[in-house]
């Protein structure tokens, strides 16, 4: 589950490299050889945003998981990603970072109602985690 996860192409993969200019592809771009381009390149396109390279996380996956784990309880269920996910390597903690932005965890509950946040409370819009029961939830 972490190298599905990480393990994708980098959106704007193709883009051309801030520094030179050109683009870099490791059969063609021999950064030792002088190719007579200027050193640099202006920024001035870059600056908004226009051809910077960006993280895509497969988080699909991950979703499709946790989905088929509703019902379950969520102590369970967080046993077996630990078991996948190691926390002291980067991917396995970046999967366990994706499983804490999906499942909501500090919920309570109010006249019956499940609210996700104390100070604005509101329905859960996601995946939680019920109070009382301990089971990973849908909203209605």
């Amino acid at each position: 589950m972490c190298k599905v996860l990480t393990e994708r192409e980098r959106v704007g993969s193709s883009n051309k490299s801030l520094k030179t200019g050109l683009k870099i592809h490791p059969n063609i771009f021999d950064p030792d050889q002088d190719y007579g381009y200027p050193s640099r390149v202006s920024f001035s396109r870059y600056r908004h945003h226009y051809f910077y390279k960006e993280f895509s996380d497969n988080d699909n996956p991950l979703r499709r998981y946790l989905q088929k784990q509703v019902g379950r309880p969520w102590d369970a269920v967080y046993s077996e990603i630990c078991a996948v996910a190691d926390r002291r390597s980067l991917s396995g903690y970046h999967l366990l970072q994706h499983v804490g932005f999906e499942v909501e965890l500090n919920c309570w509950v109010c006249d019956g109602e499940v609210y996700d946040h104390p100070s604005l409370p509101h329905k859960p819009r996601g995946l939680y985690v019920h109070p009382d029961t301990g089971l990973l939830c849908s909203p209605k």
